[in-house]
């Protein structure tokens, strides 16, 4: 990133207004549009509107697409973090619990992607006090990293950060 949030912001809502006016708000490529302008928000602390736009890219992806299409995943995460972000944290973990129930379902419990979802699903359920649950998943979520990534890669390092900060 440049650094330039402000035009960043103003070039997804240009697209949008295109999108919008040539093949209509009511597309997959709409909805991903308005769910990358809605994590922009987020990034850049504007939570209330970014969870209004995240709400509509989910509303338009679950009228356009089957109810477990793996693209929904981005959608339900970054609204997940929105709303732990708003003091929302046990509507957060239910958004995450969803997306990770797809994602499993469309890539297996292994992938990559689980590994994220159940990072942050960790992080939730520490604030929540559910200190066990969140072990649980911080752990899965290094398996799948190491596996992947392997044992000495820095995201592998951040997951065992969060376990040591739980023991």
């Amino acid at each position: 990133s440049l650094g330039r949030a402000a035009d960043s912001e103003a070039y997804f809502r240009r697209v949008l207004a295109i999108q919008d006016k040539a093949i209509g708000p009511d597309t997959q490529m709409a909805a991903l549009t308005r769910a990358n302008l809605g994590a922009l928000l987020h990034i850049h602390g504007k939570d209330e509107e970014s969870e209004v736009v995240l709400r509509a890219a989910l509303a338009i992806q679950e009228r356009v697409l089957p109810p477990d299409h793996p693209e929904l995943v981005f959608s339900l995460s970054n609204l997940a973090l929105t709303m732990r972000a708003r003091g929302q944290v046990q509507a957060a973990i239910d958004l995450l619990i969803r997306a990770l129930r797809i994602s499993d379902k469309a890539n297996g419990p292994d992938h990559t992607n689980a590994a994220g979802i159940r990072q942050n699903l960790g992080s939730m359920l520490v604030q929540l006090g559910r200190l066990d649950e969140a072990l649980a998943e911080f752990n899965y979520a290094r398996k799948i990293r190491e596996a992947a990534l392997g044992p000495g890669h820095p995201d592998v390092a951040l997951l065992q950060a969060d376990i040591g900060e739980l023991l």
